[in-house]
């Protein structure tokens, strides 16, 4: 089975539905870089495992801007 299979693209736009509504171009393209040949002729997502460091728990840290949200609003900027 290779990248292009109609099984394989079916697998790819099921598990990549959050990228949204892509032509099937670019879901041709994603498919292709999104998987790698693994052992035994099949394949695997392609991607760096360690992705998902930054939000494993301790990680992500409780940050409020309404300090600086304030700051901006006397200061008079339009932006706030």
């Amino acid at each position: 089975m290779d990248r292009s299979s109609g099984p394989v693209r079916a697998y790819c736009r099921d598990i990549l539905a959050p990228f949204g509504a892509l032509t099937d171009r670019q879901w041709r393209h994603l498919t292709e870089h999104s998987l790698v040949p693994g052992r035994n002729g099949t394949y695997h997502l392609h991607y760096d495992c360690g992705i998902a460091e930054a939000f494993r728990p301790g990680r992500a840290y409780n940050v409020s801007l309404w300090t600086y949200v304030s700051v901006a609003r006397q200061s008079g900027s339009e932006n706030c």
